[in-house]
C-alpha cells in the first residue's frame, strides 16, 4: 500500500473519516473479486472491511463451494487415510493431512461439528480455508502461520480459539482472515500477531479476544499492516502493543461495537504504542480495573501516531490514564474523554477535540511536563479537592486552549495552574467559573467570562 499521510493536528473529523475511508478502499481492493466469493461460500460471506456493515451484512449463507476445487475436511465422516481430494464424499479429517496434498487454488472446507478442529499451523501459499456455518478450531497452539511467506486466505464462519495465536504471521506473507470470532486463551496468547513485515486483514462479525496476560494484537515488523474489523475487541493483557521496530507499521482497527480493557494486574498496558501509524474508529473504548494502578491505560512510550475518533471512558483508577512520554509522537483525540484518573504529557504534539472530564480522584486533569498540546473544547474536573486542577502545568511545554474551550473546577483548585515559568500557555477566550481562576506565572492571554455551570 502507498504510505498514508498522518492526519494533522487540529484536522475536522470529515476529513479524518475521508483518509480512513480512503484506506478502507485499498483494503477492499485485496479482497476476493465477486465471483471468488460466490465460489466460497456465497456471495454474502463476510470479505470486505465494511465500516458501515450491520451483524445482518456479515452473515452469510448461499450456495456450496464447487466441489471441483475444493477439498473438504469433516471431523465426523472424514478419514485421512481415504480422504480424496475434490470429493466430497471422501473428506480428510482433519485440515493438516488437507493441507498436505492441496495445489495453489484449491479451497479447503470444514464441514460443520460438535467438536472442534484441532489442527495448527495451518497455511499453504494461495489457499483458501474455508469453514461452514458450526465449524469452529481450538488449538493447542497457532490456529494459522505463515511459515514466513505464504498468502493464504480463512473465510467462512469459523469460532477460533489457541493457547497462543489464532494467527501468527512470521514474514512478509498477506493472510486475509474471516470468521465470527477468534479468542487467545493461554497465558501467553496474542490473538493476532505480526511478528514480520507481512498484512493481516481481519474481518471478525463478533469478538477479537485474549484472556491471558499478552495483548489481543501484537505488531513487531518494521512495515507490518494490520487491518481489523470487528464488533468486540476484549483483552485483560492489554488490546493492542506495537514494537520498537515498526517504523512503517500501519494499524487500522474498526469498531462496529466497542473496546473494553479490564487490567489483568498491575503493570499491565491497554495500548502500548511504541512506533507505528495507529488509526482507531468507530465505536467507544473502555478501560477498567485496579490493576491499572500505576501503569497508564494508554501509553505512547515512542515515536507512535495515534487516531482515536470515538469516546474513550477510563473507570477505576487512581493513577495516570494516559501518558505521552516521547518527544516525537503524535496523537489525535476526537472523542469526548471521561473518568480520567490524570494525563500526563511529557512529549510530543497531541489535539484533543471534545471535553476531557476527571471526577473522584485528587489529581489534575491534565498534568503537563512538557510537549504541545491543543484543546478545542475543555477540561472538567468534578472532585472538590484543593488539588483537583482541570490543569497543571510544570515543566516545560506548550498548551493551547482553543476559543470554543471550557475549564471548570468543581472544587477549591484554580481552573489552569502552573508552577514553572517555563509553562506557556495560551487562552485565546476560554470560558472559566470565576471563583477559581487561573493562576498563571507567564505568557497567559486574560481568561474571559465566568459561568457558574458547565456548559
Amino acid at each position: 500500500m502507498p504510505p498514508i499521510d498522518p492526519i494533522s493536528k487540529g484536522e475536522s473529523g470529515s476529513s479524518a473519516r475521508t483518509k480512513i475511508n480512503a484506506v478502507i478502499a485499498e483494503v477492499n481492493a485485496k479482497m476476493p473479486t465477486s465471483n471468488q466469493k460466490a465460489a466460497m461460500d456465497g456471495a454474502n460471506s463476510p470479505t470486505a472491511l465494511n465500516p458501515f456493515a450491520t451483524m445482518a451484512d456479515l452473515g452469510g449463507g448461499g450456495s456450496p463451494t464447487p466441489e471441483g476445487y475444493s477439498i473438504f475436511v469433516d471431523d465426523l465422516f472424514g478419514d485421512d487415510s481415504t480422504g480424496t481430494p475434490y470429493d466430497s464424499s471422501k473428506p480428510f479429517k482433519t485440515g493438516t493431512a488437507a493441507t498436505a496434498i492441496a495445489s495453489p487454488g484449491d479451497a479447503i472446507v470444514f464441514q460443520p461439528s460438535p467438536n472442534p478442529y484441532t489442527d495448527v499451523n495451518l497455511g499453504l501459499d494461495n489457499v483458501r480455508y474455508h469453514f461452514k456455518h458450526g465449524a469452529s478450531m481450538q488449538s493447542n497452539g497457532n490456529c494459522f502461520n505463515d511459515s514466513g511467506s505464504y498468502n493464504f486466505q480463512v473465510t467462512g464462519w469459523g469460532q477460533f480459539s489457541s493457547t497462543s495465536s489464532v494467527v501468527f504471521s512470521s514474514g512478509s506473507g498477506q493472510i486475509i482472515f474471516q470468521g465470527i470470532s477468534a479468542i487467545g486463551t493461554g497465558v501467553g496468547s496474542r490473538t493476532f500477531w505480526v511478528f514480520g513485515d507481512g498484512t493481516m486483514i481481519v474481518n471478525l462479525s463478533q469478538n477479537a479476544i485474549t484472556v491471558g496476560q499478552e495483548q489481543v494484537v501484537r505488531v513487531d515488523g518494521e512495515f507490518s499492516e494490520f487491518y481489523m474489523v470487528c464488533n468486540k475487541w476484549y483483552g485483560l493483557g492489554g488490546l493492542l502493543q506495537t514494537g520498537t521496530s515498526c517504523d512503517s507499521a500501519k494499524v487500522y482497527v474498526h469498531l462496529l461495537g466497542y473496546a473494553q480493557y479490564d487490567a489483568y494486574g498491575n503493570g499491565y498496558v491497554a495500548l502500548n504504542l511504541v512506533k507505528g501509524d495507529i488509526r482507531i474508529t468507530g465505536g467507544a473504548m473502555y478501560f477498567n480495573g485496579d490493576g491499572l494502578y500505576g501503569t497508564p491505560a494508554v501509553w505512547q512510550s515512542g515515536a507512535s501516531s495515534l487516531y482515536v475518533e470515538g469516546p474513550m471512558v477510563f473507570a477505576d483508577m487512581t493513577d495516570t490514564a494516559m501518558y505521552f512520554s516521547n518527544p516525537i509522537c503524535t496523537g489525535k483525540f476526537d472523542g469526548r474523554i471521561d473518568h480520567v484518573s490524570q494525563i500526563i504529557f511529557a512529549g510530543g504534539t497531541q489535539v484533543f477535540n471534545d471535553r476531557i472530564y476527571s471526577t473522584g480522584v485528587a489529581l489534575p486533569t491534565v498534568y503537563q511536563q512538557g510537549g504541545d498540546v491543543t484543546f478545542y473544547k475543555g477540561l472538567i474536573n468534578l472532585d472538590t479537592d484543593a488539588t483537583s486542577y482541570p490543569f497543571f502545568g510544570s515543566g516545560g511545554g506548550t498548551t493551547k486552549f482553543m476559543q470554543t474551550c471550557t475549564l471548570y473546577s468543581a472544587g477549591s483548585a484554580p481552573c489552569a495552574f502552573a508552577s514553572s515559568p517555563k509553562t506557556v500557555i495560551s487562552m485565546p477566550g476560554v470560558v472559566a467559573n470565576n471563583a477559581k481562576d487561573a493562576s498563571i506565572t507567564e505568557q497567559v492571554v486574560a481568561i474571559l467570562d465566568d459561568p457558574n455551570v458547565i456548559p
